[in-house]
């Protein structure tokens, strides 16, 4: 859907996100860019800036990329703001009407790929209601997914197949659940860390400095 606006811009700013659980989104950070940069050149839009948060929550404001995004738009640089998606901004209704509420004070236009951003009462409604349907259903994906996850553990599954150092993951084996069993080399480096802290009052970068020292890294370190 493309965005209308009352003037006609041509100086915009982009702003892309996606939290920690990429799978989950089922998308990336560069999936958003490139489909900005798309809009964008097709409706002959030149990007000054572009702002992305990834690896950050939408469930909070406090965001590096975002951060400077609200302060750049006093500068007046650019025109408008490019979003993928009212949810790309913020989860939180609340929090998607803070910001663009603040962009607009500042004469900012925001303008959204798959839905247009209000632009009078009626619309502000329609966009309210479609952001508490929103927050209704991941409210109720999360509570399904936690849910999931309590009847798994009752049921002896282990949920996560990384285990803590000093331990393997046997996976699920003739219909046994996934277990975890010693791993006798890292149990032995624990043992000596647990030695050194209890014994010679080792600090923790006193370890770390130790361990380098002897060569032993951490079980994913190159």
């Amino acid at each position: 859907m493309n965005p209308t606006t009352d003037k006609q811009i041509r100086l915009i700013a982009t702003y892309a996100r996606v939290s920690t659980s990429a799978q989950e989104e089922q998308q990336t950070i560069q999936n958003q860019i490139n489909s900005l940069q798309e809009f964008a050149q097709k409706n002959s839009y030149t990007i000054v800036e572009e702002y992305t948060d990834d690896g950050w929550s939408g469930d909070i404001l406090a965001r590096p990329a975002l951060d400077k995004l609200r302060q750049d738009a006093k500068s007046k640089v650019w025109e408008a703001v490019l979003i993928y998606d009212p949810d790309r901004l913020a989860r939180r209704y609340s929090y998607q009407e803070l910001v663009m509420d603040e962009l607009r004070e500042a004469d900012i236009e925001i303008m959204f790929i798959t839905v247009a951003a209000p632009k009078n009462s009626e619309d502000k409604i329609l966009h309210g209601v479609r952001g508490l349907f929103a927050e209704y259903e991941r409210a109720k994906i999360t509570e399904r997914f936690r849910l999931g996850k309590l009847r798994k553990v009752r049921e002896g599954h282990i949920l996560v197949s990384e285990p803590l150092y000093g331990y393997t993951y046997i996976p699920k084996l003739d219909n046994r659940h996934g277990y975890y069993e010693i791993n006798p080399e890292e149990a032995r480096i624990i043992t000596m860390i647990f030695s050194w802290v209890a014994n010679e009052g080792m600090t923790l970068r006193g370890v770390v400095r130790r361990l380098q020292e002897m060569k032993i890294k951490p079980r994913k370190s190159k």
